[in-house]
């Protein structure tokens, strides 16, 4: 069965973790990990399923719906219209050109 197009899975590109529902940004560097749910799933798991899925992470699974684990708010562009200790740069340099 192939990938509906315009879904992760489907871009050339795509990474394991776009493909399993990370945002397109691909930001998340580590995801956060919850427990499986049965419930969770939109369609009815068979017990061997269930018990296969609980097998490969035992731990639990990422939650791509949430923010990754230590993500801050961006930082600001810095300005450069001034040194560090507040003067300003002035002009900026010129070239100027040498005959050989």
């Amino acid at each position: 069965m192939l990938p509906a197009p315009g879904t992760a899975a489907s871009l050339p590109l795509a990474t394991p973790s776009l493909a399993a529902g990370a945002p397109f940004t691909d930001d998340v560097t580590k995801c956060r990990i919850v427990l499986l749910d049965r419930d969770a799933y939109g369609r009815q798991l068979t017990h061997a399923q269930w018990d296969r899925l609980r097998a490969t992470f035992p731990d639990g699974a990422c939650d791509h719906s949430l923010e990754s684990v230590g993500a801050r708010p961006p930082i600001p562009w810095l300005p450069y219209e001034q040194r560090p200790d507040g003067a300003p740069l002035g002009s900026a340099p010129r070239s100027h050109f040498t005959a050989a």
